[in-house]
């Protein structure tokens, strides 16, 4: 494998960090007449961006474990224009009578949780699919009382009680062996977060309750 010289440190694959170390600076340094104090600073140099002490390095090895408080923080504050959208509403000039999925409302729920920076396409992708999934259900049976089937809880915290995840979290703790994966107590019940480092950023990739 080669190991050329980088001339940008923050883009050194750190997969590659144990060769780049010990074989960059001596293919050269060699056939250089340069001070020793100065190649052992610039071997240092080297050593400390390809080992990640820079920001890139920080950025790769970030802790997500705070994700999912902080998440509950932003859901609190912006509860209501999140939840006052209606995904299947019945209104007078449907004809059908029937809930139907208003995917128009979907995109603009969809939007908020976006903006909010916390939620992965892929998390998002997943729950368009699950509303498609409940507009197909809904579309067989005509419901048409009540609260339309599979929209009746809180799509986030699956919870019709969502004010208890919002005033206590009890607890929230990694889950041992799986990384990237939180477990969250509150008195509504045990929720599990999946979440990944996008870019930098960490992310929720899924959300899912725990049921005993």
């Amino acid at each position: 494998m080669s190991c050329k010289p980088n001339r940008h440190p923050k883009q050194v694959d750190r997969f590659r960090q144990p060769f780049c170390i010990f074989r960059y600076p001596f293919t050269q340094l060699k056939q250089m007449q340069t001070p020793r104090n100065l190649i052992i600073v610039a071997i240092v140099i080297i050593a400390s961006v390809a080992c990640g002490d820079g920001p890139a390095g920080k950025q790769a090895t970030q802790d997500c474990s705070a994700t999912p408080k902080e998440f509950l923080t932003w859901y609190k504050a912006n509860y209501d224009p999140v939840n006052h959208i209606q995904f299947a509403p019945l209104t007078a000039n449907d004809i059908s009578g029937y809930y139907r999925v208003n995917f128009d409302s979907v995109a603009k729920y969809q939007q908020h949780l976006k903006a909010s920076g916390y939620f992965s396409d892929k998390f998002l992708a997943d729950q368009l699919q699950y509303f498609k999934t409940v507009s197909h259900e809904l579309e067989q049976s005509h419901q048409n009382d009540g609260p339309p089937e599979g929209l009746e809880y809180d799509l986030l915290l699956y919870t019709q009680e969502p004010e208890l995840w919002l005033t206590d979290t009890l607890q929230c703790k990694p889950v041992d062996g799986q990384k990237g994966t939180f477990q969250a107590v509150s008195l509504a019940g045990t929720l599990r977060f999946y979440t990944a480092n996008k870019s930098g950023k960490c992310q929720i990739d899924s959300i899912a309750p725990i049921t005993e």
